[in-house]
């Protein structure tokens, strides 16, 4: 199941960071030197986009971040299964190798 899963996480993670990047370089910086140079306001409005982008990073930033867990967690159980398995063919060999008779 988790071969299925996988690409879905990977797919909404690689979203994620390209709308992160996408939402950060929107926001109004003081300085007026944003890459944007503040066009985020013709967008959303004047005050409006304060709000909006500042709330649009924080979803982002915890989606970036349970994502990232997910990816470890599916990654670190494929890696245990794969790791049993060889284990396991590790352990038939040996005992093929016990059963023989020695030459």
């Amino acid at each position: 199941m988790l071969h299925y899963i996988k690409p879905v996480v990977t797919f909404l993670y690689v979203l994620t960071c390209i709308s992160l990047i996408a939402i950060v370089l929107l926001q109004h910086y003081r300085s007026d030197f944003g890459a944007t140079g503040g066009t985020s306001q013709s967008y959303f409005g004047g005050s409006g986009s304060k709000d909006f982008l500042y709330t649009a990073t924080k979803f982002l930033i915890g989606a970036f971040f349970v994502l990232a867990f997910l990816q470890t967690a599916i990654t670190h159980q494929s890696f245990t299964k794969a790791r049993e398995a060889e284990q396991s063919i590790f352990q038939q060999i040996q005992k093929q190798r016990a059963t023989e008779p020695s030459k």
